[in-house]
C-alpha cells in the first residue's frame, strides 16, 4: 500500500467569500496561490473554463473583488451543492474608491 501523498503545490487558506459566477453565485471554502475551491449550486465540468470574482473583504481602501480566470481541475457533488476546484489561468484585481 502506497502512502497518501499530497498534491497541492501551494498552502490552502480556509477562507469564505462571495463568488460571483456568469450563472448564478458561489461561496469560497478554501484559497491559495494557484486555485480556489468554492461551493455553488451550478454544475461545471472538470475542463470547463470560468470568469468569476470573489468579493473580498476590503483589504484597503480601493481593492474589494479579484477577477478570474480558470480551468475546473475537479468537483465534488454534495448533499445540495457542488464544490468546484479551479486553477487560475489569470488573475486581476477590481478597484472602486467607495
Amino acid at each position: 500500500m502506497q502512502p497518501y501523498t499530497e498534491n497541492r503545490s501551494a498552502e490552502r487558506f480556509s477562507l469564505s467569500y462571495q463568488v460571483e459566477l456568469e450563472n448564478g453565485k458561489g461561496l469560497t471554502r478554501n484559497i491559495s496561490k494557484t486555485g480556489v475551491y468554492f461551493e455553488t449550486s451550478i454544475f461545471y465540468s472538470v475542463g470547463s473554463v470560468l470568469q468569476f470574482s470573489i468579493q473580498l473583504q476590503k483589504l484597503d481602501k480601493e481593492v474589494n473583488r479579484l477577477r478570474c480566470h480558470g480551468r475546473v481541475i475537479r468537483t465534488d457533488k454534495h448533499t445540495q451543492k457542488w464544490g468546484v476546484a479551479v486553477n487560475y489561468l489569470t488573475l486581476g484585481f477590481e478597484y472602486s474608491d467607495v
